[in-house]
Formats: C-alpha cells, structure tokens, sequence
C-alpha cells in the first residue's frame, strides 16, 4: 500500500468508530491521488551547477511541487529557490528583498550555461 492511502486508511480507522457510534454515515473520497515523488541524479550536470553556485549540497525535501509533472515532460528538473522553508506557507510568509538579487545573478548564470 502507498504512503497515501495507507494515510487515508488509518484516518478511516480513526473515524469509523466515532461516526459508528454516532449513527452517520461517512463517505471518503481523495480529491486525487497526491504528488508522486520525483528524483533528479545527482550527479547531472545541473545539481552541480547549482550547488557550485549556491555553495549548498542539494538534498531531498518532504513537500510537493510541479517538479514531477515537469521532469516527465522530459526536463530535467530541479526544485531551487530564495527564502527558507521554514517561512514558506505561514501566515506572516515573507521573502527579504536581499535575496532576490542573489537569486537572479544564479538564475542568470544557469540560463548562460544551459540555454545559450
């Protein structure tokens, strides 16, 4: 069984006896199958460039993105950006300007090395 159904099962456990013994009657249904999980090598050529100029290792991540539906389009694909996790998502979520330049001169330097 997948991590996501074997979630939704063990929320039906949960709830079966409540409403049983409530009377109701629950239907359960996921809006979709969840985000299957995706894996760039690492050792391509755009990990490497992008730990060479962020000076960071890249690593893997508990969190959904768009990265599976485009490395199955065929890109290569890697999930990079300013800020920390950790703000992302929160109600008082913000990015400090001075992160966005840094960001832009390594966007820059990637579309030199792999577009051009």
């Amino acid at each position: 069984m997948n991590g996501a159904r074997a979630l939704r099962q063990a929320i039906l456990e949960k709830i079966a006896p409540v409403t049983n013994e409530r009377g109701l009657k629950l239907k359960f249904e996921p809006l979709f199958d969840g985000v299957p999980p995706f894996e760039t090598a690492a050792d391509a050529a755009l990990v490497a460039a992008c730990e060479k100029l962020t000076g960071h290792t890249a690593g893997s991540v508990a969190f959904a993105t768009e990265a599976p539906w485009m490395q199955r389009l065929g890109l290569e694909t890697l999930v990079m950006g300013p800020g920390s996790i950790d703000q992302a998502h929160q109600p008082d979520e913000f990015l400090a300007q001075s992160q966005v330049a840094p960001t832009v001169n390594i966007l820059r330097q990637l579309v030199r090395q792999f577009c051009l």
